[in-house]
């Protein structure tokens, strides 16, 4: 030992997983709540920096609060629609804005989406609207299988017109 030196504290380079929630608005200003855990390990060779630079967990110091900035910086380019839908591009944007805001100090490996949460009535819109879509798609159908059968009974009748002219 060094005479600098009275304690040593270990730091944990492994792989570390945290859970954490980042509360966010969709560009139609509707409520998302994102359920989200962050994979991230702290490198050798910043151990000491980390420690040294930065007090508290290196998550909740450094991680989180970039996560979430990323989090809300994407969902407010999308609507609440958009998210549910292209749940991927929400966690790759997530993960790449949040890897680049917190720089080679910490790792971040990856980013898993657990749950988003929408309002009740929100969730009831978009399910409105999903019942919506799909009675006009079989609108459509409906209206595609009459005028097919509309065809079929006039080729039909024109034939049995020729034929009758071709036996007159």
């Amino acid at each position: 030992k060094l005479p600098f030196v009275t304690t040593i504290v270990p730091q944990l380079i492994r792989q570390q997983t945290a859970k954490m929630q980042a509360d966010c608005y969709s560009s139609d200003l509707q409520q998302i709540g994102i359920h989200l855990r962050v994979l991230y390990r702290v490198p050798e060779a910043s151990v000491v920096s980390v420690f040294r630079d930065y007090s508290g967990a290196p998550f909740e110091s450094l991680i989180k609060p970039r996560v979430a900035e990323a989090i809300k910086e994407f969902t407010a380019l999308r609507t609440a629609e958009m998210i549910v839908q292209k749940r991927e591009d929400v966690k790759a944007k997530g993960l790449e804005t949040s890897r680049r805001k917190v720089g080679d100090l910490l790792v971040i490996e990856d980013i898993v989406l657990e749950d988003i949460n929408l309002t009740k009535a929100l969730e009831a819109a978009i399910e409105a609207k999903m019942v919506q879509e799909q009675e006009a798609a079989r609108a459509r159908f409906a209206q595609q299988q009459a005028q097919t059968e509309a065809s079929t009974a006039v080729i039909k009748a024109k034939g049995e017109a020729e034929s009758i002219n071709l036996r007159g």
